[in-house]
């Protein structure tokens, strides 16, 4: 019984979230998005984030949630409506903070964990 509810409970998602063999990537080609688990992936988006605030008074101001902790475990699948749009608005609101910054590297590697982490 217990079983059977855990499994209920698990990510729609889980095994797309755990499948090594294909990662969708805008930074890396697929050989090397293998190479990056989800938490290399993160500090990778931590960094751009902190060098683009460097840049950018509009990036700094940011207090997105799309860089807690807990957006390593947050599961979009799992997530009522009304999360999920409180979610996109936070992507889209930092898509147009670091949009004028897309062709430098720091602004790729936060792309690349909005690819990763939020699809």
């Amino acid at each position: 019984m217990l079983g059977a509810q855990l499994q209920q409970s698990s990510s729609l998602h889980a095994a797309l979230l755990k499948n090594h063999k294909f990662q969708e990537s805008y930074l890396f080609t697929p050989q090397q998005a293998r190479l990056h688990d989800l938490d290399a992936v993160f500090q990778l988006a931590q960094n751009g984030l902190h060098l683009l605030s460097t840049h950018s008074k509009h990036v700094k101001s940011l207090n997105s949630p799309l860089f807690a902790l807990s957006a390593k475990f947050a599961d979009r699948t799992r997530l009522s409506l009304e999360e999920n749009a409180a979610l996109d608005a936070a992507i889209e609101q930092l898509l147009f903070a670091i949009s004028p910054f897309l062709t430098e590297q720091a602004a790729s590697k936060i792309v690349e964990w909005l690819v990763r982490r939020y699809r």
